[in-house]
């Protein structure tokens, strides 16, 4: 039986990963190394690594306030992928926030997707929020850094209809924690009509 472990992710740890991150995400779903390194220096973002014995497995990035968490990037590593791995990590958030009102994340659209190849992923990677219990939030036009997402909410002391209905409010308090004031301008969230789908 596998014996995982959990690690936060330092600074000097960034340095490798950010090689990850660069082949895991598309350009403009990460923030730049610089800004991304110090955003994990004065705790604005943190980051997760499960392991097992001495080999790293996955990764996830995280920023948050006292009700939600909103996780930037979560991947396992390629040679390691098809195992599990990413729902046990996501798991393990899931449980150590449980107190939260919820979990977000956002999701690259897979209708605008450039060419086949990325669509699969990025429904792939919606199938996997959906099974994890996440919902889609739908209704809203959501842009982040120029870049067109679907928000996922998994609900934990909060309803999904009562984060449906705060959205707007919660993505400009967490990205306003995040980037600060001089970055906030870029992100675009206003609802459009509709609420979340079923699951």
């Amino acid at each position: 039986m596998s014996n995982y472990g959990f690690r936060a992710m330092s600074p000097s740890d960034l340095k490798v990963y950010y090689q990850y991150i660069k082949q895991d995400f598309s350009v403009g779903e990460y923030a730049p190394y610089d800004i991304l390194l110090q955003q994990l220096r004065d705790g604005r973002q943190r980051g997760v690594i499960l392991y097992e014995e001495e080999q790293d497995l996955a990764y996830a990035i995280f920023s948050g306030n006292n009700e939600f968490v909103l996780i930037s990037l979560l991947a396992v590593l390629r040679q390691r992928r098809g195992q599990g791995l990413g729902s046990k990590l996501l798991a393990a958030l899931r449980g150590h926030f449980s107190e939260r009102a919820g979990l977000i994340v956002e999701v690259e659209r897979p209708e605008l997707a450039r060419n086949e190849k990325e669509q699969r992923t990025r429904q792939s990677r919606l199938h996997f929020y959906r099974q994890a219990g996440f919902h889609l939030i739908t209704g809203i036009e959501y842009v982040i850094w120029g870049i067109p997402m679907h928000l996922m909410a998994c609900p934990l002391q909060m309803d999904i209809d009562d984060i449906c209905a705060r959205i707007e409010t919660i993505m400009y308090d967490l990205y306003l924690k995040q980037s600060g004031p001089q970055y906030i301008h870029n992100l675009i969230i206003k609802k459009i009509g509709g609420s979340q789908d079923s699951n």
